[in-house]
């Protein structure tokens, strides 16, 4: 409980200084077995369903790809 309420003043301090929170820059997906970064200003679209997220992009070779983002 102790930690919780740290981490809340610490976030409000923040809000009340003004910072913005830091942009999210990847994304972590499993494509097969292996687990992939992909850059969030390369990715074209998200699609959920109950249990997974879907992510497309196109990769290096500006071929579509696609990803599966598991729960953690």
């Amino acid at each position: 409980m102790a930690a919780t309420l740290a981490l809340l003043q610490q976030l409000a301090a923040q809000l009340q200084r003004g910072a913005a929170p830091t942009p999210l820059r990847w994304i972590r997906a499993l494509v097969g077995q292996t687990l992939r970064m992909t850059p969030v200003d390369n990715i074209d679209y998200l699609r959920s369903d109950a249990k997974y997220t879907l992510i497309a992009w196109r990769g290096e070779t500006h071929q579509p790809e696609e990803a599966i983002e598991r729960p953690s």
